[in-house]
């Protein structure tokens, strides 16, 4: 048994060898192949084992085993040869499996340029491919978002919506090309079509107090455009201005609400940005219109800009 174990420790020896010489190590008392080696030398693992290590890779791996988990577990060397085999064959396994998904995800990208929601409500965007990623915004069921990449493991797709950039789980999204669906209102961000809605009140008269198309006042409208898409105002202009993120006129987007004052009161009407300098409203005299910022009446009588749409 002695000549045996004397054999084996020879074995171990010129491998540890040759592993240093492969890599160029110098045989130092801190080098980790040669305080491995001196420890299953110390504990005594070969007594049990006639296994054979075929190469300098898994020799290193039994040694670090050794090192390690000699200590809490009664090990011997064929029993940490067989974890250390285990333990390459997940490696490879993880590997391949990697190397698959990251072929499939590629494939995916190169035939789509989109996604659709496909959930019964709405689908949150989160900043990180994880479900505790914060939620930047949610979008609706049959909305259309551009696809830029999809996570390593294949379990979420990043896409932009707008302005928002973010991930969402590939549970509740079908891969599709996103010319199929551009410039309709599965691609519409909730501004444009707030923006578009506004415009089917245009030549609608105006009717203080009113809030439907028969007739309708300035904060009546914007209240009925927001209330369509399911943000709540109160009828009353002074109270969508306490709703609004108050902003400058040069930060302006289509959907922001514009006041307007007369008669030394900030406050006396509103209106939608519709892009381009231009706001809708019902205006007292004619109805709902689209006028310009930039005349010189609603120049004048301008007082603010307010935000209500914060992540669109």
């Amino acid at each position: 048994m002695s000549r045996k174990i004397a054999c084996l420790f020879l074995g171990l020896a010129l491998l540890v060898s040759g592993v240093m010489t492969g890599y160029a190590y110098e045989p130092e008392a801190t080098d980790p192949y040669v305080v491995a080696s001196v420890q299953l030398a110390d504990t005594g693992v070969a007594q049990m084992s006639d296994a054979v290590i075929t190469d300098g890779h898994g020799l290193a791996m039994v040694m670090d085993l050794a090192a390690t988990e000699r200590s809490s577990e009664n090990l011997s060397l064929s029993q940490l040869v067989t974890r250390a085999a285990l333990i390459r064959q997940e490696q490879a396994q993880a590997t391949a499996a990697a190397e698959a998904q990251a072929i499939a995800n590629a494939s995916l990208l190169a035939a789509y340029d989109g996604v659709m929601i496909q959930c019964s409500d709405s689908l949150n965007i989160r900043a990180e491919a994880s479900m505790e990623g914060k939620v930047i915004r949610s979008l609706r069921n049959g909305k259309v978002g551009h696809l830029v990449g999809i996570s390593p493991d294949g379990k979420w797709y990043q896409i932009n919506y707008g302005k928002t950039t973010g991930y969402i789980s590939v549970d509740y999204a079908q891969p599709v090309h996103y010319a199929d669906y551009e410039g309709t209102p599965a691609t519409s961000t909730l501004r444009e079509e707030i923006v578009e809605f506004a415009k089917t009140y245009l030549g609608t008269p105006y009717v203080f107090g009113g809030t439907s198309y028969r007739g309708i006042d300035c904060s009546g409208f914007t209240m009925r455009v927001y209330g369509h898409f399911g943000i709540s105002l109160n009828h009353a202009v002074t109270s969508q201005y306490r709703r609004s993120q108050i902003i400058s006129q040069s930060e302006l987007e289509p959907g922001d609400l514009v006041f307007f004052g007369e008669g030394g009161d900030p406050l006396t009407h509103i209106g939608i940005y519709v892009g381009n300098g231009g706001v809708i409203h019902a205006s007292s005299t004619n109805g709902v219109i689209i006028s310009s910022l930039s005349s010189s009446y609603y120049r004048s009588h301008y007082t603010y800009s307010g935000r209500i749409l914060i992540n669109d």
